[in-house]
């Protein structure tokens, strides 16, 4: 959505080195779920400009993402 090339190669590159570490445990839960929906937001918020928002957003998304992957448990009760 921001014309930048090399950030797509870096996104596809982090893919490839994580996407099916953990993923299988993770298929049919919550945890996805809510992970798929962050990527939504961080698109919503990519097309509107509002690259803070993004980033923070995308820190807080790592964060989940690594601790799930990790064992560790989160609420994440609307």
């Amino acid at each position: 959505l921001t014309g930048n090339d090399r950030l797509v190669e870096l996104g596809a590159e982090l893919r490839r080195q994580t996407r099916l570490v953990g993923l299988v445990t993770l298929s049919h839960t919550v945890e996805l779920e809510h992970s798929a929906n962050e990527h939504h937001e961080l698109l919503d918020l990519l097309e509107e400009g509002r690259g803070e928002d993004a980033e923070s957003l995308m820190r807080i998304h790592v964060g989940h993402v690594m601790g799930w992957w990790a064992g560790l448990a989160e609420d994440l009760a609307p």
